[in-house]
């Protein structure tokens, strides 16, 4: 019988349908196997009645059929899998069916150049994973105590463990307690069947907002429809991969981004997930060699998706395992004989094992540990320098060095989020860790495009004249914080040589204008400099005039600026108050603790009525006042039954009065603050019975010794 001839459309493109008849000598089957890779490589498909792919085609004497059961001779499967229900055996006879297939091969009867299809390109990144087959395996439920149930491939297992392929992208080992209903045997097609019913709904679990309940739905139905192709399930898997690709378009649907396509959608949600076991591992210290094959393989993965981030990140550990053989670690004598830049190039190499946390999360990570480095030097909690602190220790002779490696991607291992590269869950690259060591030296902060060739210019035009020429110009910068730091490293280095430099910017530009000089040349202010001080008793900045009064009062004894901070605070609303920085609460305090009339009375005025912010601390520092005008308006004050905070009634105004009352005058009981208001008023009025009962007596001078 000659061969039948049938075309179609599939998804667009003509294909080309065979239909044979008996048994195929060795050659057939190598002509088969071939034509149709050779179809497939290109825009071939060749599909077999009633329309199934046809990936590999093998010897059915040798191959059984996906489900288990044997095939007729002359039957051909896919390796890959296919139904075996809707599935036709193919059979090649003669001489002139040979001759076609050879021409299939050769030729390629190619219609359309064209892409492989999302759906086959999106199980082909899956596939790429290099994870085990689930053909031959048995389906399994686990009982993972709370993190509730865990369905996947069982690949091995005893009595104590259970090693499984799960749908969490990876082969996962769990203890076995040894009840017998922890691990039992599921249906496969039965649950891929409760899968295509359920929908994305049957994940509501997982996460409230359905954006995201969408998109982890579309994760799990790629790898089903995986493990369906690779158990021969092909209608079960096209039709997951159908009901993928809706819950990608619904998972984007909320929000101005546009869908991406299945597979950009599968690379990146894969890729996600293996960065970031990539980065804990690194934060957990493995070796950089797994380290390596890790990166090595989600490039691989993510090959024309987004991969060059994994590639930059795989060729850098590629650099850094061939380091770790050459390098030598240098005793503690070799290291004081090497030059400044060999010192540098030795510290900036172990920054790789550095592996510090954000202080909180999400947050940026520093490659500073988290202790304080305290004016004389010393640190706080003490410890040996690690590589970062021993670079900064080095000063203005580690700059050249650190200056060559701004943009180094090597990875350290500080892991946090926020970094330029984008991700959840980042590493902090050497690069980005000798900027902040830079900026911690000299004061500046490189910028983020190019920071090396500004770097560079900076070097050539102030840094290699040396710190004092560099902080010396920095001293007119735009940025207050640079004018700041400048100013505090000069006085540090020579303050008489520095001081009359800083001083006389401190003149030139008026201390409402350049007050980050005051903050630094503060304790080489003379009895010349007060007027200029009280030139700047005008400003309505909270930290200008609040730094201006404490310095005439502490090196002056002058309360000249008393008054005008205590109007400041008293004037503010909420809005303003909220507003300052760093806050109300340091000027406050201050004037808490000046004894003097014009800090009393504005004490006593912000704790009747000021915005919200500052009679808060008002009243937490009234105990510091202790006048009796003080006593008067915190008494007044008890009557104020309104809530700190609108609609919360665990705090309010007459509390803090009454505590604060207590503070002043010693009063024994404790109060009763986690109570009900009703019982909290009955308290204060016991308080107040009693300092009627005992103020007229009060000797206020021994309170304030």
């Amino acid at each position: 019988m000659a061969p039948e001839y049938q075309s179609s459309k599939i998804g667009g493109r003509a294909a080309r349908r065979v239909r044979c008849s008996t048994a195929p000598s060795g050659l057939d089957a190598a002509v088969l196997y071939h034509a149709a890779g050779a179809l497939r490589r290109g825009a071939g498909l060749l599909f077999i009645a009633p329309g199934q792919v046809v990936d590999r085609v093998c010897p059915a004497d040798t191959t059984a059929s996906p489900e288990g059961g044997k095939s007729d001779p002359g039957s051909f499967f896919p390796l890959s899998g296919a139904d075996p229900h809707g599935t036709s055996t193919i059979r090649c006879v003669d001489t002139m069916t040979r001759s076609i297939l050879l021409l299939i091969l050769l030729a390629g009867l190619r219609p359309a150049e064209a892409a492989p299809a999302p759906s086959e390109e999106a199980l082909e990144l899956y596939e790429r994973l290099g994870l085990p087959d689930a053909a031959g395996k048995e389906f399994v439920r686990l009982d993972a105590g709370q993190r509730g149930d865990v369905y996947g491939w069982r690949l091995s297992g005893d009595e104590g463990q259970v090693v499984l392929l799960t749908d969490n992208l990876g082969v996962e080992t769990y203890p076995l307690s040894g009840d017998p209903g922890q691990l039992q045997a599921v249906d496969f097609p039965a649950f891929c069947d409760r899968f295509l019913a359920d929908g994305p709904d049957s994940n509501s679990f997982w996460i409230d907002q359905d954006d995201w309940r969408f998109r982890i739905h579309a994760v799990l139905a790629v790898q089903y429809a995986a493990w369906c192709r690779q158990r021969g399930r092909l209608g079960a898997a096209a039709e997951i991969l159908a009901l993928a690709d809706e819950s990608v378009r619904k998972g984007y649907r909320q929000g101005a981004e546009e869908p991406p396509t299945l597979p950009d959608f599968v690379a990146k949600a894969i890729g996600v997930d293996l960065r970031s076991r990539a980065v804990r591992a690194a934060a957990d210290g493995a070796p950089r060699t797994d380290l390596l094959a890790r990166w090595r393989l989600i490039a691989s993965v993510l090959r024309g998706h987004d991969d060059a981030h994994a590639r930059l990140l795989a060729g850098a550990y590629e650099r850094m395992v061939a380091e770790d053989e050459a390098f030598h670690e240098p005793a503690p004598e070799e290291l004081a004989r090497m030059t400044a830049d060999e010192r540098a190039r030795t510290w900036i190499y172990k920054l790789r094992d550095i592996a510090n946390r954000p202080f909180v999360h999400p947050g940026n990570v520093s490659i500073f540990p988290l202790r304080i480095k305290m004016a004389d030097g010393t640190r706080l909690p003490p410890g040996e320098l690690d590589a970062a602190e021993r670079l900064e220790e080095m000063g203005w002779d580690a700059l050249p060095v650190l200056i060559e490696h701004l943009e180094d991607p090597r990875p350290t291992r500080s892991t946090g989020s926020g970094l330029p590269s984008g991700y959840l869950s980042v590493l902090l690259s050497t690069g980005e860790g000798c900027q902040e060591i830079f900026q911690a030296i000299t004061g500046l902060r490189p910028p983020r495009e190019d920071p090396r060739r500004w770097a560079e210019e900076w070097w050539e035009s102030a840094g290699k004249f040396g710190p004092r020429s560099c902080f010396a110009r920095i001293l007119d910068s735009s940025d207050p914080s640079e004018r700041r730091r400048a100013a505090g490293e000069l006085l540090a280095r020579d303050p008489a040589v520095f001081a009359p430099l800083v001083l006389g910017k401190l003149a030139e530009h008026g201390v409402a204008a350049r007050p980050e000089y005051l903050e630094a040349a503060e304790a080489h202010l003379g009895p010349e400099h007060r007027p200029l001080l009280e030139a700047a008793l005008g400003s309505r900045d909270l930290r200008t005039l609040a730094l201006v009064a404490r310095v005439l009062w502490e090196r002056f004894g002058a309360d000249s600026g008393l008054e005008p901070l205590g109007c400041l605070l008293l004037a503010a609303d909420e809005g303003t108050a909220r507003g300052w920085w760093p806050g109300p609460a340091e000027p406050v305090s201050f004037l808490s603790r000046v004894d003097r009339p014009a800090a009393v009375e504005a004490m006593c005025a912000l704790v009747r009525k000021s915005a919200r912010t500052v009679r808060k601390y008002a009243l937490e520092s009234a105990p510091n006042v202790q006048w009796p005008g003080m006593l008067a308006a915190l008494l007044g004050v008890l009557d104020d039954r309104a809530p700190t905070w609108p609609g919360d009634e665990r705090t309010r105004w007459c509390d803090l009065a009454a505590k604060a009352i207590r503070h002043l005058l010693h009063y024994a009981p404790e109060f009763p603050e986690a109570a009900a208001p009703e019982a909290r008023d009955e308290w204060i009025e016991e308080l107040r019975a009693w300092v009627g009962e005992t103020a007229p007596t009060l000797d206020w001078e021994a309170l304030r010794r």
